[in-house]
């Protein structure tokens, strides 16, 4: 455990080449390295900022323009951008499911 860190950092490598590194991670393109204070809010720790990586990196296309993009700031834009939808994608499943909810309790009173 680090307890000098007190705030998050994320590092993203993406390799000029796949590479295998091992039976369960053939064709890595990308390494990311999370390190986040042991005291973190929940929303903040690097077990959540991890989950958040790992929704973004499961996406192909999102992989695909991430090994496309042309420089560093094109990167960190695509990525940005996916985050962003991911975001509202989450929020509008979130509305639906809570409207759902309420329209059961309605026809159940």
């Amino acid at each position: 455990m680090l307890n000098t860190v007190q705030h998050r950092h994320v590092a993203i490598a993406r390799l000029s080449h796949p590479t295998n590194l091992g039976r369960t991670m053939q064709d890595l393109r990308f390494i990311i390295i999370v390190i986040a204070p042991s005291r973190a809010k929940g929303t903040k720790t690097a077990l959540e900022t991890t989950r958040t990586f790992a929704t973004l990196f499961a996406d192909m296309e999102i992989r695909q323009r991430l090994v496309m993009a042309q420089s560093v700031e094109a990167f960190r834009s695509t990525l940005l951008s996916a985050a962003k939808e991911l975001a509202m994608d989450q929020n509008q499943w979130r509305e639906r499911k809570s409207s759902i909810h309420l329209s059961q309790a309605k026809e159940q009173i």
